[in-house]
């Protein structure tokens, strides 16, 4: 019998040892469909009717700003500055890579919004630039692609992108799409996302992915799943129970 359906489990995700962001329940929204919002966008276009089109699309999922935000560009510095929120926010919520660069390469910033996702069966997941739809954040940007398997690896996804062009602002809008989450299902099954909550035992989870390459550094994701299968099956065990 044909499945009609994956389901995978998202929450919002903030680190609650760093930063007690706890708005981010509620600003950090559901990843929106990204088909409807072609539709939206390119309304009258033929290609939208094609079937395979929508099939590409079908598990697409497009993360909006959850405020509004404003980075700027310290050149001289190698820093970077934001327009609201204040430097503890800085601090705790975004990681910019540029000190000791190369001068013709652009800084790599790491920003909210997060989210974990997980599923009881093989979903890969990417995170990738928005395609056809363009925001004013994604006009500066390029998404730095990435990519695991969600019930064999638990880490956030975030935004994860490179600068353009570093004399102009990088600019959130509240509610304006910012990146692609894609999911990839076995046969290409629709996904169904259900939200949970953020409990201890997947608090847990997360920061073992996270800490293990600080005691085993340059392992490929192969072996990660190998070394983290166990322990990520009690997990999963725990979890169908209920």
């Amino acid at each position: 019998m044909t499945k009609k359906f994956v389901e995978v489990f998202w929450t919002p995700y903030f680190n609650k040892n760093v930063s007690q962001e706890f708005e981010s329940n509620i600003l950090f929204s559901r990843p929106k469909p990204l088909f409807p919002m072609l539709l939206d966008a390119r309304k009258g276009r033929p290609y939208m009717a094609c079937p395979a089109v929508a099939q590409e699309a079908q598990n697409d999922f497009v993360v909006c700003a959850p405020y509004d935000l404003v980075f700027s560009f310290d050149v001289a510095q190698g820093a970077i500055n934001i327009d609201r929120f204040g430097q503890k926010y800085a601090d705790s919520s975004i990681t910019l890579n540029w000190d000791g660069l190369p001068q013709n390469i652009p800084p790599l910033i790491h920003t909210p919004p997060r989210y974990v996702m997980y599923a009881f069966e093989d979903v890969n997941v990417e995170v990738v630039d928005l395609p056809i739809i363009t925001s004013t954040f994604s006009r500066n940007v390029k998404m730095i692609r990435g990519g695991f398997n969600i019930s064999k690896w638990c880490r956030p996804l975030e935004a994860a992108f490179e600068v353009v062009d570093i004399s102009k602002p990088v600019v959130l809008e509240a509610g304006e799409p910012m990146f692609l989450i894609r999911l990839h299902t076995p046969n290409n099954v629709p996904v169904k996302l259900t939200r949970v909550e953020m409990t201890p035992d997947l608090e847990e989870r997360i920061q073992a992915c996270l800490l293990v390459k600080s005691k085993r550094q340059g392992i490929k994701l192969p072996k990660l799943y190998d070394l983290a299968s166990s322990y990520l099956e009690l997990f999963k065990q725990r979890r169908q129970k209920k």
